[in-house]
């Protein structure tokens, strides 16, 4: 699709279903059904979602360049590359003698997975006005493979990052130099120029991968004909590891680099008591 560039109009928006996805992938699981008390799933992905509109937060997306509408096709905003998730349930073989023994049973969810893709942004409006120019990335002269030295999780004293130090302005912390000065030593990122479009493929990074383990045991007692006590416990990430996000860096931010958000909480525990008639 092309657009012409109409003279009469100063502000026009064009609704349509122009807007396409492809999804590849190779999926793998592996099920044993309840035998001898235990039963478990286990499934990995490996895929890409490309997309030139991930429709996650609004139903309308400005193209950065009209002319140019392949801009913005890429990695979508969900696009995990390596997803594996396992469950289990296992009624302990503990015994049927005494009350005490019987009724134990122990289960556990694993998930494993790619962090989610960012990217790095200018967000000048060099070629489209300032307002729909959310999605124009920097510019670099290196390489993707050059890049994976300096994007990268990193665990600081002062919290995680995920840009190098030495990409980062010791002046200001931002990811470029003032305007009008030289660049800072080891300033890789910079601000298209006008008429210019940042050189970065828009998400073209991963934040930190994510694994959460919740893990719950708890206990049946048969009182009598009809009646039943149960009592555990539920515990959500056991291992109270957290899971940083790592949202879209701009490279005029004086917090460019640094991560502040977590997709999972930390250690939580859940007692439980119930009696079934």
């Amino acid at each position: 699709m092309r657009f012409r560039p109409n003279q009469s109009a100063f502000v026009a928006d064009l609704v349509t279903n122009y807007s396409n996805s492809s999804y590849h992938a190779l999926q793998v699981e592996v099920r044993r059904r309840a035998s001898s008390g235990l039963q478990f799933q286990s499934n990995y992905s490996f895929s890409k979602v490309l997309t030139d509109s991930s429709g996650t937060a609004v139903r309308f997306d400005p193209f950065l360049d009209l002319q140019q509408p392949s801009l913005e096709r890429a990695r979508a905003t969900f696009d995990l590359n390596h997803v594996f998730k396992a469950n289990a349930v296992w009624n302990l073989p503990l015994g049927s003698r005494g009350r005490l023994r019987r009724g134990w049973t122990v289960a556990s969810i694993l998930t494993w997975q790619s962090g989610a893709p960012f990217s790095v942004l200018s967000r000048r409006g060099t070629l489209n006005r300032g307002g729909r120019s959310r999605q124009n990335t920097a510019s670099t002269s290196l390489t993707k493979r050059e890049l994976e030295h300096i994007v990268l999780f990193r665990m600081t004293d002062d919290g995680p990052y995920s840009i190098a130090a030495g990409a980062i302005n010791p002046r200001d912390n931002s990811g470029v130099a003032a305007d009008g000065a030289d660049p800072f030593l080891g300033q890789q990122f910079f601000h298209p120029g006008p008429g210019e479009l940042g050189s970065l493929q828009r998400r073209l990074f991963s934040g930190p991968s994510a694994l959460a383990l919740d893990f719950s045991v708890s206990k049946s007692t048969r009182i009598k004909e009809g009646h039943l006590v149960k009592v555990g416990a539920r515990i959500e990430n056991i291992l109270n590891h957290p899971t940083f996000y790592a949202r879209a860096q701009l490279i005029g931010s004086a917090q460019f680099g640094r991560i502040t958000s977590t997709l999972t909480g930390p250690r939580r525990i859940e007692l439980m008591l119930r009696y079934e008639f």
